[in-house]
């Protein structure tokens, strides 16, 4: 199988995604890029990724903690299968482990919802992703349209916070359009620069838009060493209306970053990867509503270093 790069959706998913991913937009979870498609077909492919980051962000959001207190280690599997040569079925399973040092969540959110010392237990954010994705390879544009369900993570603690307990869990339909401005083939070591738009819609406790406009560029500065720049803007729409405390709608947050993929032998990247999140607007009425500290960062650095492999 051919190589692919990857980039990541802060989201994601986009995830970045490329199958859009949360978290990322985040540095991690790692998002496959649009390939040209091989004359063959059907085929499969598939590609692990783990990395480790400095902090947990949702969607750009960074809770209240101090200096590599809330860093996270991210698995991320995905899997395609391309019935033919325009189309593509695609899976990913995401797990990201989260270690909050000595300021939890728990705490924070018991005491922004008055939830009288109920345990919100579930930290560590379980994904699952299906879609499926058409290409355009005349106009370099694909359109992607699948489900997610989200256990645990910052989704989860604020799900139970708006009913006092229960599952953690978030469903939520999405599409994604995502457009190669010049470029495409990350295997020629080409430049190549891509926007895009992925919207998703939650369903439950959380219900309502959430949309990530993203772009990036990349380009070869050696013949193994690439450097890539991205840029997402998240936005919402009565998406946290259903919660007791409820940010605003509007801008949620701002995520720049900079990665540098390094190409070890025809299958394996090493990425280390470095950004700046800052909160958005809508996301500050959060913290307004909490009568104690903020809850989420205005600012927030966060790097760290992923390895991928391409089957």
């Amino acid at each position: 199988m051919k190589f692919r790069f990857l980039v990541f959706a802060i989201p994601a998913v986009l995830p970045a995604s490329a199958l859009p991913m949360d978290n990322p937009p985040q540095p991690s979870p790692a998002v496959l890029v649009n390939q040209p498609w091989l004359n063959e077909y059907p085929a499969w492919d598939a590609s692990v990724w783990v990395d480790i980051s400095s902090e947990y962000d949702y969607r750009g959001l960074v809770l209240r903690h101090s200096w590599l207190e809330s860093c996270s280690t991210t698995l991320n599997i995905q899997g395609a299968y391309r019935p033919a040569p325009t189309w593509e079925l695609l899976a990913s399973w995401n797990y990201r482990s989260i270690d909050d040092g000595d300021d939890p969540w728990d705490e924070e959110l018991q005491k922004l919802h008055d939830l009288d010392g109920q345990i919100l237990h579930t930290k560590n954010e379980t994904q699952l992703q299906l879609a499926a994705r058409k290409f355009w390879n005349n106009e370099n544009l694909s359109f992607t349209g699948g489900y997610r369900y989200t256990y645990g993570g910052f989704s989860g603690l604020m799900v139970q916070a708006s009913q006092r307990g229960g599952d953690p869990c978030l469903n939520e339909f999405f599409f994604d359009i995502k457009r190669d401005v010049f470029g495409g083939d990350s295997d020629s070591g080409s430049n190549h620069a891509y926007v895009g738009v992925t919207a998703s819609y939650a369903m439950g406790k959380l219900s309502g838009w959430w949309f990530d406009l993203y772009s990036a560029y990349r380009f070869s500065m050696c013949n193994r060493l690439d450097l890539e720049t991205s840029l997402h803007i998240n936005l919402a729409s009565s998406y946290w209306n259903r919660t007791r405390v409820t940010p605003g709608n509007g801008a949620q947050s701002f995520v720049l970053q900079v990665a540098m993929p390094i190409r070890i032998g025809n299958h394996m990247e090493v990425v280390p990867f470095i950004g700046g999140n800052l909160l958005g607007e809508g996301a500050k009425k959060l913290n307004d509503k909490n009568t104690g500290a903020p809850m989420l960062r205005n600012f927030s650095i966060i790097g760290g270093a992923g390895v991928s492999y391409h089957f």
